[in-house]
């Protein structure tokens, strides 16, 4: 899709320098030409903004996206993605990880558009991938050595020497990589 006009990215990071591009970050990389945690434009003023593994690291999503509709152009072109079932990056600021369902309550009231989802392959290999790296090194020599075959039958039947292997991370990387998280607690 050709994007005319200007063009925002929100949380650029390292990026190549482009005309027409108005890269933004909290951080100060060269090619970031605004510096700030908040997007200080004017009302409709780009043609095209995108967010691009950013939303994840807000406090404040339904924020960040008002903020984008309200400086983006009607008819503008919006751009935005965000993590779902991937490991905690970003320290100390990683708080939203959005569903489908999250990512359209944000947006399908602004926007009209369609969504598009990384392939079981992709989602798979980004959770073995965090998984296997988190692991103390000899427990990742023993399981990478496992068939998957074996590797699924060990966490169906809860093997303790497959279960104490997968658990060899520090208190941080088991934070990082869970798929999930509870709270249980009283109300103060």
């Amino acid at each position: 899709m050709r994007t005319p006009g200007l063009t925002l990215v929100v949380g650029a990071g390292i990026s190549p320098v482009v005309p027409n591009v108005i890269q933004h970050d909290i951080s100060d990389y060269p090619n970031i030409d605004v510096i700030s945690d908040t997007l200080p434009f004017k009302a409709e003023s780009f043609d095209s903004v995108f967010c691009e593994n950013v939303i994840e690291h807000v406090p404040d999503p339904y924020k960040l996206v008002a903020d984008i509709t309200r400086i983006l152009k009607a008819g503008g072109i919006l751009g935005i993605n965000g993590t779902n079932l991937h490991f905690t990056h970003g320290f100390p600021s990683h708080y939203f990880n959005p569903t489908e369902f999250g990512m359209r309550r944000l947006l399908d009231q602004e926007f009209e558009g369609e969504y598009n989802f990384v392939d079981p392959m992709g989602s798979m290999f980004t959770v073995m991938n965090y998984n296997m790296i988190a692991l103390e090194p000899n427990a990742r020599n023993i399981i990478e050595a496992m068939t998957v075959k074996d590797l699924l039958q060990g966490m169906t039947n809860r093997d303790e020497n497959l279960h104490t292997l997968m658990c060899s991370v520090s208190d941080v990387a088991r934070r990082a990589i869970s798929t999930n998280i509870y709270f249980l607690g009283r109300k103060v």
